[in-house]
């Protein structure tokens, strides 16, 4: 398959993140033919927001459009709380007539959950007793307090350090803020989940098994689990397994295109 005919790959970010922290990946993949979107959420600008979860669900639907209204289809990659906002921009996406009923639309070919939230519809973070983490609280910002050993402690000291200097506030209504829909299971999109065996953010068990297990019960299409011997960041910590995951989904969504059988 040509450069031109391969899917985009867009990246949502996780809570306190940037869009950079996908920089060694992105481009690599880049380097490979793919295009690649790393948009920031507006969740890490330094401003606490009333409903910071439907803030980045929307901004995370628009950096999809700007692909699939130019008849590129895409593979969505989504880290930890990437995986809450975005399962409801997928939902968004597809519940909005100018992505569905317009021809030569791109589509949302794979989506591919990377130790990542899947909360179930109507609920919040808090609701559902997940790992918790050593926060400080102010203004309606969270402040993460041991970001090393919950993200990057298999990551190599340096890379590390690097990628701590870059993390944000996070605005806390991102994690309080219930889900209005169900992206991840109602739009018979092919699903892939990578659960980190050594993650300390979200556990491997029960948290990263539990995520699985609600895609694997909505009789998702196409659901794989994939595991590996990595922490919270396994495209730092396991690169070049993480990029034989990514480019196996790759190619399961440019065959999904060819038989075209991707629905919206």
């Amino acid at each position: 398959m040509s450069s031109t005919n391969r899917p985009a790959v867009v990246f949502a970010h996780g809570a306190w993140h940037q869009g950079l922290h996908w920089s060694s990946v992105a481009s690599k993949l880049e380097a490979a033919g793919y295009e690649v979107s790393t948009p920031t959420m507006p969740s890490v600008s330094g401003t606490a927001l009333e409903d910071a979860l439907h803030a980045d669900s929307a901004a995370l639907k628009t950096a999809l459009e700007t692909l699939t209204h130019q008849n590129k289809d895409v593979v969505l990659v989504m880290h930890s709380y990437g995986g809450k906002y975005g399962s409801e921009a997928v939902a968004e996406f597809h519940l909005d007539p100018a992505n569905t009923q317009q021809p030569g639309q791109g589509r949302i070919l794979h989506l591919l959950y990377v130790s990542a939230i899947i909360i179930p519809q109507g609920k919040s973070n808090a609701e559902d007793a997940n790992t918790s983490h050593t926060v400080s609280f102010e203004d309606g910002l969270l402040h993460h307090l041991e970001p090393h050993h919950r993200f990057y402690e298999l990551v190599p000291p340096a890379t590390a350090r690097h990628c701590i200097s870059h993390l944000r506030p996070q605005s806390a209504s991102g994690f309080t803020t219930k889900t209005l829909h169900r992206g991840w299971a109602d739009h018979d999109i092919p699903v892939t989940y990578l659960a980190c065996k050594q993650d300390k953010a979200l556990v491997y068990d029960p948290d990263l098994l539990k995520f699985a297990g609600r895609i694997r019960d909505a009789g998702v299409r196409g659901f794989e689990l994939v595991e590996m011997e990595a922490d919270h960041t396994p495209w730092l910590s396991r690169e070049e397994e993480f990029m034989g995951v990514v480019l196996g989904v790759l190619k399961k969504a440019e065959e999904e295109a060819r038989r075209g059988t991707a629905k919206i």
